[in-house]
C-alpha cells in the first residue's frame, strides 16, 4: 500500500470522479476508493471527512477546469456554432469525462447529500450562465431566428451536451472495465 504522501489529492479526486462516472455518487465506498488509490480508509478520510466533502471537492474541481476551457472558447472563438462545436468536443475530450459528471450527478441527485446537491446546482448554473452569455451574443449578432428563445436555446444546447455524455458512457460500457489509471 502506497504512502500518504506518494498520493496527491488530484490522484484521489481523480479515481474519484471516474468512480461517480462509472457507478454513480452511491455505487462506490470510501473503502473501494482507498482500495484504487492504494491508501487506507483512515488516510482518505484525513483529507476528506466524508464521502460527501470527497463529491463537492471532485464537482469544484471539475467546475474550475470547466470554466478554464469556457474561457479559452469564449475568447478564442466569436459564433455560436463553432462555440457549441468547440465545447462539445471539450468536454468529450480534453476535459476527463466531458459531461459524464454532470449527467450521472443530475441522475442520482435527489439521493445526494444537501451539501453535494448545491454543488451539482452550481455547476449546472455556472454552465448555464455560459451558454446563456453564448446564445445572447449569437442573438445580438443575428445569428439565430428571432422566433428563437434564448432559455429554448441553451436548453437545446445543455440537452445535447448531456445527452452526447450519456450516449458516450453507453458506447464506451464495458462491465468488467477497471476504472483508468490517472494522466499526468
Amino acid at each position: 500500500m502506497a504512502r500518504i504522501k506518494d498520493i496527491s489529492r488530484g490522484d484521489i479526486l481523480y479515481f474519484a470522479q471516474r468512480y461517480i462516472e462509472q457507478s454513480g455518487y452511491n455505487g462506490f465506498s470510501i473503502r473501494d476508493l482507498s482500495a484504487e488509490v492504494g491508501i487506507s480508509s483512515a488516510s482518505l478520510h484525513h483529507h476528506y471527512p466524508a464521502k460527501a466533502d470527497l463529491a463537492v471537492a471532485v464537482i469544484v474541481r471539475y467546475r474550475e477546469g470547466m470554466n478554464k476551457c469556457l474561457g479559452q472558447i469564449d475568447a478564442e472563438l466569436d459564433d455560436l456554432s463553432s462555440r457549441v462545436q468547440r465545447l462539445s468536443t471539450e468536454m468529450n475530450q480534453t476535459l476527463p469525462q466531458g459531461m459524464t459528471l454532470v449527467a450521472v450527478m443530475m441522475a442520482d441527485f435527489n439521493t445526494l447529500p444537501v451539501t453535494v446537491q448545491s454543488e451539482v446546482r452550481n455547476l449546472t448554473a455556472n454552465l448555464l450562465g455560459w451558454l446563456t452569455r453564448f446564445v445572447t451574443q449569437a442573438k445580438n449578432r443575428d445569428e439565430l431566428v428571432d422566433a428563437i428563445s434564448v432559455e429554448s436555446m441553451v436548453t437545446g444546447i445543455y440537452a445535447k451536451l448531456l445527452g452526447e455524455a450519456l450516449l458516450a458512457r453507453l458506447a464506451s460500457a464495458n462491465p468488467s472495465s477497471a476504472v483508468p489509471t490517472p494522466r499526468r
